[in-house]
């Protein structure tokens, strides 16, 4: 698992990628957005603010 997030990382910024998972913690670092789906209807479509710290 930590293996597979490590070389996603590696991915260009501006690729797509579709993930399933329910682990946001570990997907909200390669991704700007998340769509949810609910019975195949797209539920939540939102962009995914990243934390910075000073």
């Amino acid at each position: 698992r930590e293996i597979l997030f490590d070389h996603l990382q590696n991915f260009r910024k501006d690729s797509l990628m579709i993930l399933s998972s329910h682990r946001m913690n570990e997907i909200k670092t390669l991704v700007n957005r998340v769509v949810e789906m609910d019975l195949g209807i797209v539920a939540v479509d939102k962009t995914v603010i990243t934390e910075t710290k000073n």
